[in-house]
């Protein structure tokens, strides 16, 4: 928008964002030519495992939930590895969190309605506990990948949270819900529709925040680089 790339609209401009989980609608607000606060609505999400347990070794019996929010996670209180969002070291929490998603990964199969690729779990967030929006704001740790922490709440990650929160009964229709990282980052998340996605019942999640600028790159083909038209390898 302030590219001039998409026409800015007040009080909100609408940007389609073409994710690999699918069309991301983001919203952003506008007041007097600026930007402000962003939104997205997300893909369909939904729960596949509820109240579910492992064993892991050095932890013992851990419970969790695992849920679809544009990426599988597994969602677990952190107290139940004697860990705090607010106050254990981080790598604390990221060690319990990879030993989490790898045994997650052995023990449950995934399947997506639509895209067999997106069909395996991405990470874990580990939570305070705090499961209704009652309990006040929630703080979580997204350890996703190769064990990599997000400073945000993450987007899919409260995506899913909600999901898991609505399909258990914990959170109603346009109740908006307060998540933290641990870094103090925050994000709103409001479940806004909910929907038949194939044999699920799902919903869609607005998540609201603030947006900044990351960086910029530039990419052009310099006239002497004759492999940058192109080659082929037999």
């Amino acid at each position: 928008m302030d590219q001039g790339l998409v026409e800015a609209t007040e009080p909100f401009t609408t940007v389609n964002i073409e994710c690999p989980c699918g069309m991301v609608v983001a919203s952003v607000e506008v007041n007097g030519g600026k930007a402000g606060a962003v939104s997205f609505e997300s893909v369909p999400a939904f729960i596949v495992a509820t109240n579910r347990s492992l064993v892991l070794p050095d932890y013992g019996r851990i419970q969790f939930d695992v849920a679809y929010g544009g990426a599988f996670y597994a969602l677990a209180d952190a107290a139940q590895f004697g860990l705090d969002v607010r106050s254990s070291h981080v790598r604390e929490l990221v060690d319990a969190a990879t030993t989490l998603t790898e045994a997650v990964r052995v023990a449950l199969p995934l399947n997506h309605p639509e895209h067999d690729d997106l069909a395996f779990l991405y990470g874990s967030i580990l939570t305070d506990g705090r499961d209704r929006a009652a309990d006040g704001p929630s703080r979580n740790i997204c350890v996703f990948a190769n064990a990599e922490v997000d400073r945000s709440p993450t987007g899919s990650g409260v995506t899913a949270r909600m999901a898991a929160r609505f399909a258990q009964g914990k959170v109603a229709l346009h109740e908006r819900c307060l998540f933290e990282s641990v870094t103090g980052a925050e994000f709103t998340g409001e479940v806004v529709a909910a929907m038949q996605y194939g044999e699920r019942q799902a919903v869609t999640v607005r998540v609201s925040g603030q947006a900044h600028y990351s960086g910029e790159a530039r990419y052009w083909l310099d006239e002497g680089d004759t492999i940058g038209k192109g080659f082929l390898l037999r």
